[in-house]
């Protein structure tokens, strides 16, 4: 038979509905830590070398920036919260964007700005695309379509092909010109960029330049 269950002791912290030790966090500290990792430079290697078979002109992009690692705290959190729970990217993320792209590339190194497809058109990056065009003050154009071909690339297994997907997924819809940034999301393999910048290439543009909002591959 159980003993009969003791009355409340007064003194563990069960009892007296209450941690023990202070587990607060100093506002301050965590403000500090939050400037501290927005402010890590996170950069987007071009693609050198294309698996066999595939036709491309690499390198097709300048060496590019993304604002956040996916899912970090304070920035990447806000990046997945806007992908699948809010729908909307949130103005705090398109002001750290607009910081980083002045002082990473200043004011004359963009004619215009453009975006990865949406599935839908409108969708969650082209509507960032354009709030982030309107604030740099440079046009936005968006002259990439999507095929209606090919499958999310996180469904590929290696890189040959993501390569040979994103090129399926994607046509170009004009000609460009000058230096253009592109802007996505989330930034994983870069096939996708990479692939898009090659036709924008092909089409007129000089210079592309590309932009996340995160980066899923690097920690």
């Amino acid at each position: 038979m159980l003993d009969d269950p003791s009355g409340p002791c007064g003194r563990c912290a069960n009892c007296v509905g209450k941690p023990l030790v202070d587990v607060g966090v100093d506002a301050g500290y965590v403000d500090r830590a939050q400037a501290y990792l927005a402010k890590q430079e996170i950069w987007i290697e071009p693609r050198k070398q294309k698996p066999a078979g595939v036709s491309l002109s690499l390198p097709s992009l300048e060496r590019g920036r993304a604002l956040s690692v996916y899912g970090e705290v304070p920035l990447g959190q806000l990046v997945h919260d806007g992908k699948y729970v809010t729908g909307r990217f949130d103005d705090q993320l398109l002001d750290a964007s607009v910081r980083l792209i002045q002082s990473w590339l200043g004011n004359d190194r963009i004619d215009w700005l453009t975006s990865v497809p949406d599935r839908v058109r409108g969708g969650l990056v082209e509507s960032f695309a354009q709030r982030l065009a309107e604030r740099l003050g440079v046009p936005y154009e968006l002259t990439i379509a999507r095929t209606g071909k090919g499958r999310p690339q996180k469904e590929m297994e290696n890189s040959a092909l993501q390569a040979r997907n994103a090129i399926d997924k994607f046509t170009s819809t004009g000609q460009c010109g000058g230096s253009v940034l592109l802007v996505d999301d989330i930034i994983d393999s870069g096939w996708t960029t990479t692939v898009i910048a090659d036709l924008l290439r092909k089409n007129g543009a000089e210079t592309v330049i590309p932009f996340g909002l995160a980066h899923a591959g690097q920690g």
